[in-house]
């Protein structure tokens, strides 16, 4: 006689248990999100959450590294900072961002925690060296500081988002959405270039440059 049938025939026990921790962040802060929440909403008992897990910090971490670390999402962002225009890219459309990047918004929303933010720091980190070749650690501090401060301005925008969908014209998702990646990849491209060319002066006088014209507009 089978057992009975759980409602994620194609999702193991991690999956589940991972999209119940992205349900519950999106309906209430971390600090009331218990695991007996998770329980009902994987439908998994006590006994297989800790044979995973120690506690519902490393659910939460590791699910947070997960959707970071996704390749689907680190060949977007691949094919974004490599892009001259996202109009070329299927994937980088605003409807289809909004979706991919609804989950990294929470992590860096009222819901989610100050861990939880460098942790999300730490993996778009991780895929920025990869893309300029760095290897695990930058070679010196000038240019650890210039990755900072691009993946700096990328955790930012996720952190702004709630704000600016307030205030943008009625336009929105996509001038907002559309405007705001072009410029990451912009800056992150200028700074690949810059270190290709073995210096970063050529990075900060164009971003320099940039925010005068911004200014004066």
């Amino acid at each position: 006689m089978s057992g009975p049938k759980n409602s994620f025939p194609k999702q193991n026990a991690i999956e589940r248990m991972e999209n119940a921790f992205w349900k519950a962040l999106d309906q209430k802060p971390f600090s009331e999100i218990t695991v007996d929440n998770i329980l009902v909403r994987a439908e998994v008992s006590r006994t297989t959450f800790y044979y995973h897990y120690c506690n519902l910090e490393q659910l939460a971490e590791n699910s947070i590294v997960h959707e970071c670390m996704r390749k689907d999402m680190v060949d977007l962002i691949h094919e974004i900072v490599n892009s001259d225009t996202l109009d070329d890219i299927p994937a980088a459309k605003p409807e289809v961002l909004n979706r991919r990047f609804k989950r990294l918004e929470l992590i860096v929303g009222p819901n989610g925690t100050l861990r939880f933010l460098e942790l999300m720091k730490k993996c778009f980190m991780t895929i920025a060296r990869a893309e300029l070749g760095l290897g695990d650690k930058s070679p010196d501090m000038e240019t650890e500081a210039a990755l900072e401060f691009v993946v700096g301005g990328v955790v930012s925008m996720f952190e702004e988002w709630p704000r600016l969908f307030i205030s943008w014209p009625a336009s929105f998702p996509g001038d907002l959405f559309s405007h705001a990646t072009s410029m990451m990849s912009k800056v992150f491209r200028e700074l690949k270039s810059s270190l290709k060319n073995g210096s970063l002066a050529s990075f900060w006088r164009g971003y320099g440059r940039e925010q005068e014209l911004n200014l004066g507009s």
